[in-house]
């Protein structure tokens, strides 16, 4: 009889174990579909079983045994409901709000956050910071950002740290911005590993670290994102890090521009090396094709590279007329060697009356900004 009983305990203690395998398995997969009332149902039933197998009590085991296995069932039937209709509401929630439909936008998202949808509750912070069909309140926005961040969404936490990092609403706090970041990132989204790049690269808030800005720049760019592609190829061009490779350069920095980066520096560096032949064939139509992208965008160098190609002639029509007038835009920005261009064609009388005494005074006025383009 005695020997009985051991039997039935040790079968006892190996369903228990068989139970507890069963619960962990079963969590990953049904937890996330907010199935947790069997699941903890089943977890109190098998703890209360293990202590039974200690006390002979092997009759009752088997009841509580057979109670594990049937609230385990119910993990049979996941609820999916809820996954789909977080989906439902926030795809219904961006088309509204594409659609300018602010106010039906937000009615979406706000039945997305009644069922715990992270990021319909990103996409209200969003609503807040930027004033889309409510009024603009940071504190609110905040709110709501941290409420995602808290829940796991990859958004929400980009945004707290986006926060954080430019002080709106909060306390300036590069640290935490940083943190927030990472979390985001270790999600893979790919806008915030470009944050952490630029963050170690420009030393924000820590010492400047251009080896780990260069590590979180590959990471982005290994996803695509244009920036941090165009990042990865100005790091070819900078021997900061002996990374120095001309032509890898011009490969990522014209991927970045494919990819939608639309970018001054970029353009600025690829008409610099097409003008050079430096990666690649020297190519002064092409120089000239990316210095003006850049000038359209507002760079000041490129206004004036512009400019010079006008005046020489170097892969357009030479006009010094147009030469003039982008030297006159560069100047807007207070640019030197602007002003040495503008003297030069008064000094030599190309598309002006000559007249060196006014050549002489932009000279001058480029010695005193004194940049490193005088000469």
């Amino acid at each position: 009889h005695g020997s009985r009983n051991k039997q039935r305990n040790a079968l006892m203690f190996k369903k228990v174990i068989f139970g507890y395998a069963l619960i962990i398995l079963s969590f990953n997969s049904y937890a996330e579909e907010g199935n947790f009332g069997n699941f903890l149902k089943a977890l109190e039933v098998l703890k209360s079983l293990d202590s039974d197998k200690d006390n002979g009590s092997s009759d009752q085991s088997l009841e509580k045994f057979t109670d594990t296995i049937k609230a385990l069932k119910g993990l049979d039937k996941p609820k999916k409901n809820n996954t789909e209709t977080f989906t439902q509401y926030f795809t219904k929630g961006i088309k509204a709000q594409q659609d300018g439909d602010y106010a039906r936008a937000l009615d979406y998202f706000r039945k997305g956050e009644q069922i715990g949808d992270a990021t319909s509750i990103n996409s209200l912070g969003y609503h807040y910071q930027y004033g889309l069909g409510v009024t603009k309140n940071l504190s609110t926005a905040f709110r709501y950002y941290q409420k995602a961040a808290n829940a796991g969404n990859k958004y929400g936490q980009f945004n707290v740290g986006l926060f954080y990092l430019n002080g709106y609403f909060v306390e300036k706090n590069e640290a935490k911005a940083l943190a927030f970041y990472k979390r985001s990132a270790d999600q893979g989204y790919p806008q915030a590993m470009y944050e952490i790049g630029r963050i170690y690269g420009l030393g924000l808030g820590l010492t400047k670290n251009s080896y780990e800005s260069y590590k979180w720049y590959k990471k982005g760019a290994d996803l695509d994102h244009p920036e941090s592609v165009g990042m990865v190829g100005m790091y070819h061009i900078d021997d900061v890090i002996g990374q120095y490779n001309s032509e890898k350069a011009i490969r990522y920095l014209e991927k970045a521009i494919e990819l939608g980066a639309n970018n001054a520096i970029f353009y600025l560096q690829l008409g610099d090396m097409y003008f050079r032949g430096d990666g690649t064939n020297k190519d002064l139509y092409k120089a000239y094709e990316n210095y003006r992208k850049s000038a359209d965008l507002g760079n000041a160098r490129a206004l004036y590279n512009v400019g010079l190609h006008f005046q020489n002639g170097e892969g357009v029509t030479q006009d010094y007329y147009q030469a003039r007038q982008y030297y006159l835009k560069a100047i807007e920005q207070n640019l030197a060697i602007a002003y040495t261009g503008l003297g030069v064609l008064y000094d030599y009388g190309y598309g002006v009356k000559k007249d060196r005494i006014k050549a002489l005074e932009y000279y001058e006025i480029a010695g005193d900004i004194c940049d490193d383009y005088v000469y």
